[in-house]
């Protein structure tokens, strides 16, 4: 299943799980609607299908800004991880 902006809309629930934090969901708007929110978009959302090795596949690895390499290394780098795929 795929969720577009995903860890946007779950970040009022994942800042519930770091320490010291006051919890009271009822109370928490922002953490009810992303509940309804995520809730609603895991009923309706695409969901992936499973891998067909006999059919032709693409794979895309985006590491534009992650790594401060040239060109051809990042192009190596997306080998490098599509093969460890």
């Amino acid at each position: 299943m795929f969720i577009k902006d995903y860890n946007r809309l779950a970040e009022p629930l994942t800042n519930l799980t770091r320490k010291r934090v006051v919890f009271n969901f009822i109370d928490d708007l922002k953490c009810l609607r992303a509940f309804i929110d995520l809730k609603r978009r895991f009923e309706k959302e695409l969901v992936l299908k499973s891998y067909l090795s006999d059919r032709e596949s693409t794979v895309e690895y985006d590491v534009s800004d992650i790594y401060n390499y040239d060109i051809y290394e990042k192009e190596l780098l997306t080998i490098i991880k599509a093969l460890d795929y």
